[in-house]
């Protein structure tokens, strides 16, 4: 098979489903040596103006309800474990993860998204049995509290922090990529990256702050969907442009280097083992510490509630991982079939 087309070429083509603003004309070149061309059409403007009314519309509504602090920090513990769980897939995928998924199987194989996949039911087992009701016997806003309650409010107070700055840096990230990929979707001139990143801040920061809870839960379900059909849409350009099953590579690339079980040799990238540890781990401590998952657990009733809410976040993962993969095969069969229509270096 023919070398990895350059990532900077994937990214252009995988932002259209990315963002979630569906501008499949991006992906509707002549597969005949057609071009890529930059820039929106009116309806993809229209779908994006059409997007941020919607998220702001529910932000202002959710502000006539805000009467209490419960309400607005927990949404009065009524939230339903569907809408919990779908906004915590949405909360913890981003930009990032549309280019990251789809990039890690065309450079590597699909080993990675398999093995995560195969450890999700691990960490339900484990969150939803063990740390869940240990969370939910509590009546507690934050997942800080619990740390006063046993350790101190000195060790509250690092963890507070630690949070802060850490999600700080991860949205920075998520902002910049997110306005580096527009940009460049629309073909503008590097220059338009900050002005990007304040106007997508401060959309989001409005409906949060007048919506609280209740309004980012439903916008994640929202965005989840959208995102979710965007990388369908994706699929769906590529099967119409290429003939057949040749979206559906026959063979995997040589590039893909063997994945083993188990190694001590540093210079091995990933193991399966380490994979299957590593997904565990994350899910573990993300559940009982960081504050986007633990308040998505405390928006709903119970126990019971919450660890449903868990499931349909690890089914709706494992469909979102699956669906970022098989994008992944099927850049890669379209760009190695269909150069002239990948963007320009």
């Amino acid at each position: 098979m023919p070398p990895v087309p350059r990532p900077h070429r994937l990214l252009r083509l995988l932002s259209a489903a990315g963002l979630g603003f569906i501008p499949v004309a991006a992906l509707a070149a002549d597969a005949g040596g057609g071009t890529v061309q930059n820039g929106f059409r009116p309806l993809d403007w229209l779908v994006l103006a059409v997007y941020v009314v919607v998220l702001l519309a529910i932000g202002f509504r959710y502000s006539r309800r805000q009467d209490t602090t419960e309400t607005y920090f927990l949404a009065n513990r009524n939230m339903k474990p569907f809408m919990a769980g779908i906004s915590l897939v949405a909360t913890l995928i981003s930009t990032i993860s549309y280019i990251a998924l789809p990039g890690e199987l065309i450079q590597n194989g699909p080993v990675y998204a398999g093995l995560y996949i195969a450890a999700l039911p691990i960490t339900y087992f484990l969150v939803g049995w063990l740390i869940i009701p240990a969370i939910m016997r509590l009546r507690i806003t934050s997942a800080y509290e619990m740390l006063e309650a046993r350790l101190g409010r000195p060790v509250r107070m690092t963890g507070s922090v630690t949070f802060i700055l850490t999600r700080l840096v991860w949205m920075t990230l998520m902002l910049y990529t997110t306005a580096k990929v527009l940009v460049s979707v629309l073909g503008w001139t590097p220059s338009w990256i900050t002005p990007v990143v304040v106007l997508i801040g401060l959309v989001t920061t409005v409906y949060t702050l007048c919506g609280g809870i209740g309004a980012v839960i439903i916008t994640d379900v929202v965005q989840f969907f959208v995102l979710v059909i965007g990388a369908l849409a994706t699929l769906i350009c590529i099967a119409v442009q290429l003939p057949g099953a040749d979206w559906w590579p026959a063979t995997g690339p040589t590039h893909w280097a063997p994945q083993p079980f188990f190694t001590t040799d540093p210079q091995v990238r990933v193991t399966m083992l380490g994979t299957l540890v590593c997904t565990v781990i994350f899910w573990v401590c993300t559940t009982a510490s960081d504050q986007l998952a633990v308040q998505r657990c405390l928006t709903t009733r119970d126990a019971g509630s919450a660890r449903r809410a868990f499931l349909v976040n690890n089914l709706g993962d494992a469909v979102i991982t699956l669906i970022l993969t098989v994008v992944g095969l099927a850049l890669l069969a379209f760009t190695v079939t269909s150069p002239g229509c990948c963007p320009p270096a």
